[in-house]
């Protein structure tokens, strides 16, 4: 089994990344060892672009969104939100075991799809040359902007429009034609095959302006969570099928992930200033915005850590597959006593890292657990895209990115609508592939 040098060097990285995180959590507020632990945070990150040349490895995403959370995370940095709490050794010891748990599950998942070339074959289209995969993906599209439009009139307003986004962003998001935007929106992993394939230039035109729209629509609903996801899915896609083999594409598309993430970190400040309607002042809504990217981290360790402190793990899984018997109810239907007890234990502030749900079923071990599945699964579908991507690996591949940037926010594999984006990820890749036989049979016949 074949191991690149930047891959051993990671490896070696990544262990004492993880032995000085340790060993320096006494001096966790000092700013020298928390640059360390960033400068090391980086180095990974580079070296991971090494190895893959994309920016869309889930590897790379967790070691930007992960590492740099549990790092950032046990600090205290503001007295905007009262943290009565600091970390303690059981918090300490339960990220750690599941930070390493993660990366060697991953590098197992991507293996046992066999040696992984650091740099792939030209994927560009591959796979996905087909017309038809660009009619459904219009049809999607046009399907979610419909939906969009018609829950706009339902709701008589638009929240980020609205002067009070706070307001009215919720009920706009709790009705069945949004569901139908929320559920449309994996299509967005199909539009750059699309437009690197061999559909025609009007159809490749429809879908750009289609998937603009699409885009513009889940920033106007003031959800910044619903737009991260569709650039993140977008951005997977796109990356992954560039032909990182030329020197060229690789310099645009560093341009051009700087200039996503830029107007993406833009669109965020933007949407945390204007959300709350309370900032007149501008100091008052450029501070609002930097201390809310520190709360989005901070208190959600601390929340789990209230919960190792006062839940006791009910012993079975129940939370965590909310994804499957959620299929059956409304989130507005579930029996609130459900979830009471979690949400009573952790108080105010009432976010928490993707550990909780795992350890209010299992304890430690549950967290072990969904720290390896999450991570096999990240491996796993990275090196089947990078080997011959198809509609399945993609969409997970997509729903696996997207988890990872959650991790230190939210526990995103509860959602039961995933479920429906890989059947009908599976489904496009089972039609195209239908699709490219008719055509070749037809060919030879000719």
């Amino acid at each position: 089994m074949r191991i690149s040098r930047c891959a051993i060097y990671e490896i070696l990285l990544f262990h004492l990344f993880l032995v000085f995180y340790a060993l320096s959590f006494p001096f966790k507020d000092d700013w020298g060892a928390t640059a360390l632990l960033l400068l090391l945070v980086c180095i990974l990150l580079f070296l991971e672009y090494q190895r893959t040349r994309l920016f869309v490895s889930p590897l790379f995403f967790w070691f930007a969104f992960w590492l740099g959370a549990i790092v950032l995370g046990r600090m205290y940095l503001t007295d905007a939100y009262p943290i009565y709490q600091e970390w303690g050794m059981p918090l300490l010891r339960l990220v750690t075991i599941n930070t390493g748990v993660f990366f060697w599950m991953y590098i197992l998942g991507e293996r046992c799809r066999g040696d992984v070339v650091c740099l792939p074959e030209d994927n560009t289209g591959s796979g996905f040359r087909s017309t038809l995969l660009a009619d459904l993906v219009i049809i999607m599209l046009s399907l979610a902007t419909a939906a969009f439009v018609v829950n706009v009139l339902h709701a008589g307003v638009i929240p980020q429009l609205s002067g009070d986004a706070n307001a009215y962003r919720e009920p706009f998001i709790a009705t069945r034609y949004y569901q139908i935007v929320s559920l449309m929106r994996f299509s967005l992993l199909f539009v750059p095959p699309v437009l690197m394939g061999d559909a025609p230039f009007g159809k490749k035109a429809c879908v750009l302006c289609l998937a603009a729209l699409y885009l513009l629509e889940e920033m106007l609903s003031g959800w910044r969570g619903f737009t991260l996801q569709a650039v993140i899915l977008l951005a997977t896609s796109w990356f992954l099928f560039s032909d990182v083999r030329s020197g060229v594409v690789r310099r645009r598309n560093l341009l051009l992930g700087l200039a996503a993430a830029l107007a993406v970190l833009a669109f965020i400040v933007y949407i945390t200033v204007t959300r709350d309607s309370t900032f007149d002042s501008f100091e008052r809504r450029v501070r609002y915005a930097i201390e809310n990217f520190y709360l989005y981290v901070a208190p959600n360790f601390l929340n789990v850590q209230t919960a190792m402190e006062k839940v006791q793990p009910k012993g079975y899984f129940l939370y965590t597959t909310e994804v499957f018997w959620g299929m059956f109810r409304k989130p507005w239907e579930i029996p609130q006593y459900i979830y009471s007890d979690i949400e009573y234990s952790i108080g105010a502030y009432n976010v928490c890292t993707y550990l909780l749900e795992p350890y209010c079923d299992l304890g430690t071990l549950g967290t072990i657990c969904w720290s390896a599945l999450i991570a096999f699964l990240s491996g796993e579908a990275f090196a089947g895209c990078r080997k011959h991507p198809g509609g399945f690996s993609l969409v997970l591949l997509g729903i696996m990115n997207i988890t990872i940037f959650y991790l230190h926010n939210n526990f995103f594999l509860r959602s039961s609508s995933l479920l429906l984006w890989l059947a009908a990820g599976g489904l496009i890749g089972l039609l195209i592939s239908k699709k490219k036989e008719t055509d070749k049979h037809g060919s030879k016949i000719l």
